[in-house]
């Protein structure tokens, strides 16, 4: 399979933001890890290839150490997961 998760931060200057890929409940791998550039929207888009067997689940976890709670954008273009088959 293979994975495809977007997040889009609300705005704020501080800390770093990143997007996190776990398989069964551990981390599989840290996908894109970025600092803000001032005061717009930051944007992660992060892909990895896994595979799965039957009862395997996939988790995406966004990150951020701003000092303070940040929101991520609820919005159809802003924030999404995919997957994808890529046959057997």
């Amino acid at each position: 399979y293979v994975f495809i998760a977007t997040l889009e931060f609300d705005s704020n200057s501080s800390g770093n933001r990143a997007v996190f890929f776990n398989k069964n409940g551990s981390l599989f791998t840290r996908g894109q890890r970025i600092a803000p550039s001032g005061s717009s929207v930051t944007n992660l888009t992060s892909t990895c290839i896994m595979d799965l067997a039957v009862a395997d689940y996939v988790e995406v976890f966004g990150y951020q150490n701003s000092g303070g709670s940040l929101n991520v954008v609820n919005a159809q273009t802003a924030t999404r997961f995919a997957a994808y088959y890529l046959g057997a």
